[in-house]
């Protein structure tokens, strides 16, 4: 996990791996934070997975009323994005690995990508307007009481 802060044009990157872990804990008398915690300071949540991973980080970070930077994985595209969330997306196609093995994205997604990042962060309505927009849809589809419409008819046939 990297935390990013930026002071007059000058960003830092702080690793904060071995800070956070699934649930507030102390641990060898070190106070370990949860992954709630650190949303509390984030501007917005990157999610460049390949592969699905149960989409909690990516509900999380709705619930969390806060943008979202993606890779369009498959269970993405499948299962997610017709619902109609409004994300930046990093596109749905690589095109290699560079020099360190690491995967690469068409450079049009990368600059449309940080256009719309820039304009989350700078443009206050505009991001109360996607965050609250994805965060009704969050409700719709993904909550509790959608689970619970979905069970009933399981459980009482």
């Amino acid at each position: 996990m990297k935390i990013i802060w930026s002071t007059f044009l000058v960003s830092q990157f702080v690793f904060i791996n071995d800070l956070v872990d699934a649930k507030r804990k102390i641990e060898n008398k070190r106070k370990i934070y949860s992954l709630w915690d650190t949303y509390v300071f984030a501007d917005l949540v990157s999610y460049p997975s390949l592969y699905e991973g149960w989409g909690n980080q990516l509900l999380e970070a709705i619930r969390a009323k806060l943008p979202i930077v993606l890779f369009e994985y498959e269970v993405y595209r499948k299962d997610i994005k017709p619902a109609g969330f409004k994300v930046i997306s990093l596109g749905n196609r690589l095109i290699g690995k560079d020099i360190w093995g690491l995967n690469k994205i068409n450079y049009s997604y990368i600059r449309e990508a940080s256009q719309e990042a820039i304009r989350l962060l700078t443009d206050l309505p505009y991001r109360q307007k996607i965050v609250e927009h994805n965060f009704s849809l969050g409700k719709q589809f993904y909550s509790l009481t959608t689970l619970r419409e979905y069970l009933e008819p399981l459980f009482n046939s």
